[in-house]
């Protein structure tokens, strides 16, 4: 499919489909508008968009699901989408109430409201973004604050660079069951990697040190308020290392959470070790950075 304009050479404004709605193995292009506008689209079943190639252009959005609502799952998987002068899926305020999987999918866009844009998001089941990329060279790469995820978020094995002073990924005051950031490569030349200030993880993030520790970036997390259950792939004297090295500015709150996780372990010497760290200078004996990128 091919069309020009504005208006997008698929245009879905407040449609009700009753059932699932399918583009599978398509080709959506636009090289003057967007590719798929569906604002406020209403799907009952799945929205599938797998194996798919979706193009759009002139400032505007390539997919456009701003306040969608799919009453299944929406299916993204092997798909591509791009746009070389505004984001490629932006999907504010979209209702999902089964899972979003969007895994090995190339997602290529522009500007400051991100590459993939999913703020005030909901999904009740996963979201899925494994073995994705997700480019911005002018901007984040996915935005997404106050997302809540009802399963879990997972970015295992995902390419994700962004450019922005707002971090490649996003996600202040976002919420999920479980953060699964296993085998993610991060770059952002401009400002922190992630931020995750105010995020909520109800179970268990998977945060390997490597993720953050790098040679091209000192102060690359953003981290108040951040609330986990538990930590994994990662021991509290690594975390502690990203806490006084890897965030810009000194905050109580990050020590205070790694020392109620090593309280409710039952790790007490451990917890009045991180309580005591008052500022970044009284970190001693903490882990070093390696020449290669990893925690010492």
């Amino acid at each position: 499919m091919r069309g020009a304009g504005h208006l997008g050479a698929v245009r879905m404004i407040a449609t009700r489909v009753g059932g699932q709605l399918s583009f599978d193995h398509s080709h959506i292009v636009n090289d003057t508008g967007h590719a798929l506008l569906a604002e406020g689209l209403r799907v009952d079943a799945d929205l599938v968009i797998n194996d798919a190639l979706v193009l759009g252009g002139d400032d505007r959005c390539a997919v456009s699901l701003h306040s969608a609502y799919i009453g299944g799952q929406l299916l993204g998987d092997d798909m591509a989408v791009a746009n070389t002068s505004d984001a490629a899926l932006t999907a504010d305020l979209l209702r999902v109430d089964g899972d979003v999987l969007l895994r090995r999918t190339v997602i290529v866009g522009r500007g400051h409201s991100g590459t993939l844009a999913l703020p005030a998001a909901h999904i009740r089941g996963h979201l899925m973004l494994g073995a994705s990329r997700i480019t911005n060279p002018s901007g984040p790469a996915l935005y997404a604050t106050r997302l809540h995820v009802g399963g879990d978020l997972s970015f295992r094995m995902a390419d994700v660079r962004g450019t922005s002073e707002t971090g490649a990924v996003n996600l202040a005051a976002a919420e999920a069951g479980q953060l699964d950031c296993d085998e993610l490569t991060v770059r952002n030349p401009s400002g922190p990697l992630l931020d995750l200030e105010n995020v909520r993880v109800r179970d268990v993030m998977v945060f390997p040190a490597a993720v953050a520790c790098t040679t091209d970036h000192t102060q690359n997390l953003v981290m108040d308020g951040l609330v986990v259950n538990e930590l994994r792939d990662i021991d509290w004297r690594a975390w502690l290392h990203l806490i006084t090295h890897h965030t810009e500015r000194y905050r109580p709150q990050p020590y205070q959470q790694l020392a109620a996780l090593e309280r409710a372990a039952g790790h007490d010497g451990n917890a009045r070790r991180c309580s005591s760290h008052s500022s970044k200078t009284s970190a001693a004996a903490l882990p070093t950075c390696w020449a290669d990128g990893g925690c010492a």
